[in-house]
Formats: C-alpha cells, structure tokens, sequence
C-alpha cells in the first residue's frame, strides 16, 4: 500500500475531533478510519520545536518510516505530532512506536 500525505484543512479537523489517540515517547498519533482504502498521513510539529531545519528533519524520518511500515499498517488517516523533546527522536524509535500504534489499534478496532 502507498502512502500519501493529508492536504485539506477538512481532513485535519475530522481526523482531530472523531480520531482515535495513542501517545509514546512524546510522540502522538491520532487514526480515523477515512479514507477506507488508502494510507494517509500528516506530521505537525511546532515552531516551538525547534529551527526550520530540524523540524524538516522530523518530517523526512516521519515519511521514511511510513514507507518503511506501509504494508503492515491499517489503512486510513494518522496525524503525528511532535513537541520540542520528541523532535530528535531517530527513525529506528518512529518506526517502533507505528509498530506499537499498530498494536493497540488493532486491538481497538476488534
């Protein structure tokens, strides 16, 4: 499965008010199940974080890390966010808490 990136203001507020939320290591994901057949994704990250460079950094490891975890993931919409300490989280930690996320949804949606 491909993922693509979330773009509309209306997608982010319906994933925000009817998503499903998981937080670990500072990181927070929200899921909502729309649309049904496909893999979409956002990354929000303050400015409060840190400089443009190291929130750009966030962001590639955030995409690498779906693309990585794709095949495996439930298909939907996910929103992850990011305060000032979870910024340089490393992408083998980002890949570990979408397993974990993966987890608890799956035994959320059963």
């Amino acid at each position: 499965m491909t993922s693509e990136s979330l773009s509309r203001r209306g997608e982010f507020e319906l994933l925000k008010s009817q998503g499903i939320r998981f937080r670990k290591n500072n990181l927070q994901i929200i899921y909502a199940s729309f649309p049904p057949d496909s893999l979409k994704y956002a990354c929000a990250v303050s400015k409060k974080a840190g400089n443009a460079v190291k929130r750009n950094k966030f962001r590639r490891r955030v995409r690498e890390a779906f693309r990585i975890c794709a095949d495996e993931m439930v298909s939907g919409s996910y929103l992850v966010s990011a305060n000032s300490t979870s910024i340089t989280i490393e992408l083998k930690d980002i890949i570990e808490v979408l397993s974990e996320h993966q987890s608890f949804l799956k035994a959320k949606l059963s």
